[in-house]
């Protein structure tokens, strides 16, 4: 109890020195601290009652302005908007000068929204910015003006305003929402024009643009729910049904109880169906036909549930759906399409009579004729129907002379179609033709051609489906090296990790010289990495640069090694490999990351010039402005190691003159501010320790703070301002409990109080350091005088 009542009579005579600490509260002052302590709990209703009892008892008073403007916010949230739209009009006539003045503004302007009155709302908008407010207000005001402006059809201007959000407060609440505004005013546009039958993708890609800045702005889950739904949707009007789907499943994957996932299944679902992404498609539909609730479009989502089972190959499932449609919905719109797929399935389930029953139901139509013909003419061949074969395989050519089906022309349309980038429509050529001709000659060079398309296409799995098919069913053609490799590299696109290694160790059993085996090894290497596979990774990795004639795959090889390395904890191995390349191509893999490690690393192990080298490179190779402040930290350590003390000085300052505040910044100005203590420069240690306090982050803020108020007192000292240096080393001693730090502190405390000839609080911070740490050697510096 003693100790701890020392402690408070010190805290006191600290407080009480400084004019500038101890100001005697008044009745006026305590209401509103109380009203204030009020409104923070949300107690708005007794909170209105202080305020306005505070204006009425004190109409001068020197805070009214804040008094009127925390009353006006109350009644705005306790919902009386007449009320608090009142008040803040008398603020912002009564109190001209006020700061409050412009906010109350806003409040109003928002209250006018609330009511539909935009030309009022954004009047007031106007004039708050043209008195140039703080940087939230105007962010706030430029984005409600937007929306104002945008809701009384003022688009133009709407989109004006939405872009100097964008450019003029980036880092605010409202860029995103600014970007998905302006989203959907070019994708209006771009609906209008098409509705006229005419394109203009510009205006979709630019629309396109800002819904994937707002996704990449990470704001939260509904805007980026809703920036993903837009994109799906603009590139399915475009037919762009790979992007599409991928937006729509990203959109139902990450935002699954998000009011756009349940919209966007039927389209998501056909998106997934016209990508070739027929699993996906099945998937939707299954649970949308499970789905109790939802009654409508059943029929729709059968027909799309009965085709991805057809192209997935389950033949007899598909048959039971496409029945089930007929069955349940006679008058559908795709009865008609459902039919000829009933018929197709059943030609290729070798049932050629359920197909022809099937396929002379259809009426002849201008989208299905060819089809249809074509599937007849196949079927009755099938039969042996000559007659009815030769009839509709003569409508075929008649109609459609471009859907030859001999194995010459399907090779070459196939070719023209992966020329023109139509890479998904040229493997099923190619696949129709090994179906057809599967023991040509062309059917290897199809299944090839087949494969690299579906590998353009990013369509891995299916490509992984025709390599596998090539290697399986034609093992003697000269193409099986490279369908083995690349059905690996397909299956690393995939993830399938293990696949792939398996893919790999076959090639390397089967070709271990010549092409692609050192870039085998190397995958191998990669995969036993991701797999955690260390050892294995490591010697995969050294048969690749072993065996690998070019040198930026060694140099890869080498760089994944040192990873692999690092993880063995075998750093000085990881250092060597890194270090030599440093000065090589490979310099440029090298993550901000890897970076800092190295440089750390070196500087422990004494390298204090490799150390410079990898804080240059992080400065060099690095936009983040985090990095860069990191990479100057880092060099201004190496330089102040290698004795370069002026440069290792320029290097510290280039770190805190960066606007991000890390662990870095804060080092940075503690070391500055040190060096300027050393040379006895009280004045500017000063300014470096109050910005090592500024920058300081939540994870070393305590530390920081107690070094930067030490260091402070410390050049208090020798500006022989011992006032100030008594209470700095007094506010360490009284909030922290360090035993290295606070005895210090304690004893310069006395020492700074003996200079001020304040034997008192000497001798009871004498006392104090002699209670807490009688073991210190600053406690064996007291003066017995001191203890009298």
């Amino acid at each position: 109890m003693k100790s701890r009542s020392i402690r408070i009579s010190l805290a006191v005579t600290a407080l009480s020195a400084a004019c500038c600490f101890a100001v005697k509260a008044d009745d006026y002052s305590d209401k509103i601290q109380f009203a204030d302590g009020l409104y923070t709990r949300q107690m708005y209703e007794l909170a209105a009652r202080e305020y306005a009892s505070m204006i009425k008892k004190y109409p001068d008073g020197a805070k009214n302005d804040v008094v009127a403007f925390r009353l006006a916010e109350c009644l705005r949230l306790m919902g009386k908007t007449k009320e608090s739209a009142r008040l803040y009009s008398s603020i912002v006539y009564q109190y001209k000068s006020s700061p409050f003045r412009l906010r109350a503004a806003y409040r109003r302007a928002r209250l006018y929204m609330q009511e539909e009155d935009y030309t009022s709302a954004i009047a007031h908008f106007e004039v708050i910015l043209n008195e140039k407010p703080p940087a939230d207000l105007a962010a706030a005001t430029t984005f409600y003006l937007g929306e104002a402006q945008l809701k009384s059809d003022q688009t133009e201007k709407a989109d004006k305003t939405f872009a100097r959000i964008i450019s003029q407060y980036p880092n605010t609440m409202f860029y995103a929402h600014a970007l998905m505004y302006r989203g959907e005013i070019y994708r209006d546009k771009w609906l209008k024009v098409t509705e006229k039958g005419k394109t203009d993708d510009k205006l979709a890609e630019k629309a396109l643009g800002f819904f994937k800045k707002a996704l990449a702005a990470k704001s939260g889950k509904r805007v980026s729910a809703e920036a993903l739904f837009q994109m799906a949707e603009i590139r399915f009007r475009q037919k762009r049904f790979d992007l599409s789907s991928e937006y729509y499943h990203k959109l139902m994957l990450q935002y699954p109880d998000d009011e756009r996932a349940t919209a966007a299944r039927m389209q998501a679902s056909w998106s997934a169906a016209n990508a070739g992404l027929h699993a996906e498609a099945l998937s939707l539909a299954d649970k949308a036909l499970a789905d109790t609730a939802a009654d409508g479009n059943r029929d729709e989502w059968l027909y799309l549930k009965a085709n991805a089972q057809r192209q997935l190959l389950q033949n007899r499932d598909a048959i039971i759906t496409y029945l089930a449609l007929l069955n349940k919905y006679p008058e559908s719109r795709f009865i008609v399409p459902a039919r000829y797929e009933i018929a197709v399935t059943y030609f290729k389930m070798g049932k050629y009579q359920d197909a022809i029953q099937h396929a002379e139901q259809i009426r002849i139509t201008p989208e299905l004729r060819s089809d249809v013909c074509w599937l007849l003419a196949e079927s009755y061949a099938a039969l042996k129907k000559d007659a009815e074969a030769i009839q509709y395989y003569r409508m075929v050519i008649r109609d459609n002379p471009k859907s030859e089906r001999a194995r010459d022309a399907l090779y070459r349309l196939a070719y023209h179609l992966q020329n023109q980038q139509a890479y998904r429509e040229a493997s099923q050529t190619y696949n129709k033709l090994v179906a057809q001709f599967p023991k040509s000659k062309l059917a290897p060079q199809a299944l090839y051609a087949s494969a690299f398309s579906l590998e353009k296409a990013n369509a891995y799995e299916d490509a992984v489906r025709d390599w596998r098919r090539l290697t399986s069913d034609y093992p003697n053609s000269k193409f099986i090296r490279e369908a083995i490799y690349q059905k690996a590299m397909c299956e690393i696109r995939l993830e399938r990790k293990e696949a792939a290694i398996t893919s790999l160790n076959e090639f390397l059993r089967r070709f271990p010289a010549g092409r692609f085996s050192a870039d085998a090894h190397y995958w191998n290497g990669m995969l036993a990495y991701e797999l955690q596979q260390y050892p294995a990774a490591e010697s995969a990795l050294r048969e690749a640069m072993q065996k690998s004639s070019r040198e930026e795959l060694k140099n890869d090889a080498a760089f994944q090694l040192g990873l692999t390395l690092q993880k063995l904890k075998r750093s000085d191995e990881a250092a060597a490999i890194f270090r030599k390349l440093m000065d090589s191509p490979a310099s440029s893999k090298f993550s901000p990351e890897l970076l800092e490690w190295l440089a750390t690393w070196y500087n422990t192990h004494n390298e204090s010039d490799k150390s410079e080298e990898a804080a240059v490179l992080l400065i060099k190779s690095t936009k983040e402005p985090a990095w860069k402040q990191a990479g100057w930290v880092l060099l201004g350590r190496a330089r102040d190691k290698l004795g370069k003390k002026k440069d290792a000085r320029l290097a510290y300052k280039h770190a805190i003159e960066i606007g991000v505040n890390t662990h870095y910044a804060s080092e940075a100005a503690l070391w500055l501010g040190n060096i300027c203590l050393d040379a006895t420069k009280g004045a500017d240690a000063a300014k470096y320790f109050n910005i090592a306090m500024a920058k300081s982050v939540p994870q070393n803020k305590l530390a920081v703070r107690a070094n930067a108020t030490f260091g402070l007192g410390r050049a208090a000292e020798i500006g022989k301002n011992y006032d100030a240096a008594a209470r700095y080393f007094m506010s360490i001693a009284i909030l922290y409990d360090d035993p290295k730090l606070v005895p210090e502190c304690l004893y310069r405390a006395a020492l700074s109080y003996d200079k001020l000839k304040r034997a008192s609080d000497r001798n009871k911070a004498a006392q104090e350091l002699l209670q807490r740490y009688p073991q210190s050697a600053w406690a064996g510096k007291v003066k017995k005088s001191w203890l009298q």
